[in-house]
């Protein structure tokens, strides 16, 4: 439910900033080739994304390895990603995790390129793994299968705002740069 709202979103926020992003999901338990739930389809498109085409497909090594960033929705996400391919620990994180540990390194440059990024994937595991780290107080984001279309819509919204933090975390805030370029030429 909530992975194929990630997916998208991830790749039409990161596609607005010009980031060398691209994306794919997953899933622990996902049979292949099942659709995206209605309630996510329903909240996906009140966002403007589309999403109906989306077909589920198995966690798979090849998958983990060849992935620079690997963002799970919830704990147990990861620890199924690890079980499969444990030396992926170093890129592995749940979504909210990551915004957190970004949230304390100090701000990305803006413009940052893929490589920038990458090193920041990298500080922000060596930070979790120290004492100065910051405490992750609920690194899952919930899971609305079941639910009605407003917990979906809960979690579109709290998967963007927390995708945004990410971006901003590893890419710089290229839209504040924007604003104030802007405001420098009026």
């Amino acid at each position: 439910c909530r992975s194929p709202i990630a997916e998208a979103l991830l790749r039409s926020r990161s596609a607005d900033l010009g980031l060398p992003v691209s994306a794919g999901s997953a899933g622990s338990w996902a049979q292949r080739g099942n659709p995206a739930t209605s309630n996510a389809i329903a909240a996906a498109r009140e966002m403007g994304l589309e999403i109906q085409e989306h077909r589920a497909r198995p966690l798979a090594d090849h998958l983990v390895r060849r992935s620079d960033l690997i963002l799970g929705l919830a704990r147990e996400h990861c620890d199924e990603v690890l079980d499969v391919v444990p030396e992926a620990a170093p890129k592995t994180f749940t979504l909210k995790e990551l915004a957190t540990l970004l949230e304390a390194l100090p701000a990305a440059p803006v413009h940052a390129d893929r490589s920038a990024a990458l090193a920041r994937v990298a500080d922000a595991h060596r930070l979790r793994g120290g004492s100065d780290g910051p405490v992750i107080r609920d690194p899952d984001v919930r899971d609305p299968i079941g639910s009605a279309l407003f917990a979906y819509r809960d979690v579109a919204w709290d998967v963007g705002t927390t995708l945004d933090t990410v971006l901003v975390g590893l890419f710089g805030d290229r839209r504040a740069a924007a604003r104030a370029a802007a405001s420098e030429e009026g």
